[in-house]
């Protein structure tokens, strides 16, 4: 199975895939405020998800999982 599907149909994947949509649809008049720092931390974890589910190591897909559950906790 391609790798670049497997992330995709997990539904942890798809729900931080559109909090980062929500976030990167605030009005930008909040840009400049704590908008910025959202933005990155909650685009942060879809993008580990997708990168460790990529490697075929269960240690090194667990901590890409940890990165993006730290990014969570800061979003």
């Amino acid at each position: 199975m391609n790798p670049a599907k497997r992330y995709k149909d997990l539904l942890v994947w798809q729900k931080a895939d559109e909090l980062a949509y929500r976030i990167y649809s605030f009005p930008h008049k909040y840009a400049y405020d704590l908008t910025n720092q959202l933005r990155r931390s909650a685009l942060s974890i879809p993008t580990n998800l997708a990168e460790g589910s990529a490697s075929p190591h269960t240690k090194e897909l667990l901590q890409f999982i940890n990165i993006a559950n730290r990014s969570l906790s800061e979003t």
